[in-house]
């Protein structure tokens, strides 16, 4: 009812408004000290965090005020770590921070798969296949992303790369975190039930 649809909008804009303002937060203390990188992922941070009111504004799909606030946690941590060279002082930040977001990525692959079958009805998948399918399209992307970094780091002449070690761990990061979510989404879509969830995910 109307009542439910305002409680949620409420939700949403609350998550979104607190997370925009802990960004908004560290941009500020890094322009102020002229820290240019935590300057720009915080403005990247702050797009992402607002795409998913933006999505339900046009009535595209009600995204839950926890994935906003995974979101930002995972971009907060990220850009915290690198205003404060956490990555480089602090052994298990960067663990922490790709477990976060990893997670996160995965947990969104298993809403798109849960999404493409009930529109397209082609897309069912056995909770074993999908949590393979899980754990397989996160070790993809995180190939992908360290060819990237490796792309950054030898045009540009960052330093995303630390050492073959560092790339090994994150990928072994990224799928411990991807493994798990596959592990627990089908546990979890059999107690639910998927329905529930995409009716959550509706206008």
């Amino acid at each position: 009812g109307g009542r439910q649809a305002m409680k949620e909008w409420r939700s949403i804009l609350y998550a979104t408004a607190f997370s925009e303002m802990g960004m908004l937060l560290l941009l500020a203390v890094s322009w102020l000290d002229g820290s240019l990188y935590p300057v720009n992922s915080s403005l990247q941070a702050m797009v992402m965090i607002a795409i998913p009111i933006l999505l339900y504004w046009r009535g595209y799909i009600h995204v839950p005020w926890g994935i906003v606030a995974w979101i930002f946690a995972a971009n907060f941590i990220h850009v915290l770590g690198i205003y404060m060279e956490f990555y480089d002082t602090v052994w298990w930040w960067d663990i922490m921070t790709h477990m976060v977001t990893t997670s996160l990525i995965a947990a969104l692959v298993v809403i798109v798969v849960l999404l493409a079958n009930k529109y397209t009805g082609s897309v069912h998948m056995s909770p074993p296949f999908l949590a393979l399918f899980v754990l397989v399209t996160i070790g993809t992307m995180g190939v992908i992303w360290e060819v990237l970094e490796f792309f950054f780091d030898t045009i540009l002449g960052m330093t995303m790369q630390y050492s073959l070690d560092d790339t090994v761990r994150d990928l072994v990061n990224d799928l411990a975190a991807g493994g798990l979510v596959g592990l627990i989404a089908p546990l979890y879509l059999r107690r639910k039930g998927p329905d529930v969830i995409i009716d959550q995910l509706d206008m």
